[in-house]
């Protein structure tokens, strides 16, 4: 909690966070336009762990409030991004994506 609060006090640069599961998720569709979001995703409303043991996957399109809504129009809770063999996606594959 000290080195938080010097950082915060200097005003020194905090080490970026990597974010995963459906937070990256998240910030993988902000700003982009509707009909380009559409992202391959393992979808659950229990968490992003259910997500990927049952492997649920559909292709999300917005999020909206405090759902995924699928190119179908069904909301989930948790989304996470997969690769075509359904491995999860890390920051470093969305920001080569994009």
């Amino acid at each position: 909690m000290t080195r938080l609060l010097e950082r915060i006090n200097t005003g020194a640069q905090a080490s970026p966070i990597e974010l995963s599961g459906s937070e990256l998720t998240k910030h993988g569709l902000a700003g982009r336009a509707h009909q380009d979001n559409l992202m391959l995703c393992a979808v659950s409303d229990i968490s992003d762990e259910d997500a990927m043991d049952k492997l649920f996957v559909t292709f999300i399109c917005c999020f909206h409030g405090t759902q995924f809504v699928s190119d179908l129009g069904v909301p989930h809770l948790y989304a996470v991004l997969i690769d075509e063999t359904g491995k999860p996606l890390t920051m470093d594959d969305l920001r080569r994506a994009m």
